[in-house]
């Protein structure tokens, strides 16, 4: 296997060139993480916002991917209205 670089390291345009150059298919069937998975995004169309990674039952994802199929934001955005739908109805301060 490639020797892996530290990522945190690397400019934007060091790891697309890393990426294109090297078989990176060890590297993600490993599961080993190399870097915090919270990133930060701004976008104009979207405030600030964080990934975050979790787990879902298969069943519940396929359900999501077929609604997803008529929602114009897919799937994350299904999943971001239900979050903020239940924040409301429970109250953020519980779900702290």
């Amino acid at each position: 296997m490639t020797q892996v670089p530290d990522f945190r390291a690397m400019t934007q345009d060091e790891l697309a060139t890393w990426f294109m150059n090297n078989d990176a298919s060890a590297l993600f069937a490993s599961g080993n993480r190399t870097h915090d998975t919270a990133v930060q995004v701004d976008t104009e169309d979207q405030p600030t916002s964080q990934l975050v990674s979790l787990r879902i039952p298969s069943d519940v994802v396929a359900r999501i991917d077929a609604a997803a199929g008529r929602d114009r934001e897919g799937r994350s955005g299904i999943i971001r209205q239900a979050l903020s739908e239940w924040l409301e109805r429970h109250g953020e301060a519980e779900a702290a």
